[in-house]
């Protein structure tokens, strides 16, 4: 499901057939997967590799951990997490996970707190690693913001409604949602069913 979607017109609808690709590549994973899984489990470097399949399902191309050069106090070498093409937009994105627990019974503005500051931080982070790529190509700060909560609580709606406010409020971006169908359980008894993919333009 996309939730937002500010990006300019002659993103928009590129990296829409991207996200909407995306969700379909989780739930077919979770559909083939004979048990409880989802792909959004994982970590940065499998939730990417969903994010270029999707890419290459949607009519473009990608490439995954290639090297490059990189700047800031000192140029070096390094390693960009993706490279893609797709209708007019040929880019090079820079992601980063989160997970953040949203079923904790706390008071709103601690909510608040434990909610937005890591979305901004996992954000900032994207942005800084594209900041510091050298390429001649458009550049996107790319995130993977995954929930979880131990009981099913009116805070852990609230903490959800917090999330989806927060990411509207910032500009020149995409963002998908994704749930579970059933309820997936860690070892640890959380429930993690709900992803987020952001994919802002820098």
């Amino acid at each position: 499901m996309i939730l937002i979607n500010s990006l300019p017109e002659n993103h928009s609808n590129s990296i829409s057939k991207i996200l909407i690709q995306w969700e379909k590549n989780l739930k077919t994973y979770e559909e083939k997967y004979e048990g409880a899984d989802s792909i959004h489990w994982y970590l940065e470097r499998t939730n990417i590799g969903a994010l270029a399949s999707a890419i290459w399902m949607a009519g473009g191309v990608a490439i995954e951990e290639y090297s490059s050069k990189k700047v800031g106090e000192r140029n070096y070498s390094g390693r960009n997490d993706l490279y893609f093409h797709i209708d007019d937009i040929k880019a090079v994105g820079e992601a980063k996970l989160a997970w953040i627990k949203t079923g904790a019974p706390k008071n709103e503005n601690l909510m608040v707190l434990d909610v937005v500051k890591p979305i901004g931080e996992v954000i900032a982070n994207a942005e800084s690693d594209i900041g510091k790529v050298e390429t001649e190509h458009e550049k996107f700060a790319i995130a993977f913001i995954n929930t979880y909560h131990d009981v099913n609580t009116e805070e852990e709606i609230k903490a959800v409604n917090i999330i989806e406010k927060c990411l509207s409020n910032y500009e020149n971006l995409a963002v998908a949602k994704f749930c579970t169908s059933g309820r997936l359980e860690s070892t640890k008894k959380n429930v993690c069913t709900r992803c987020y993919l952001v994919i802002a333009k820098r």
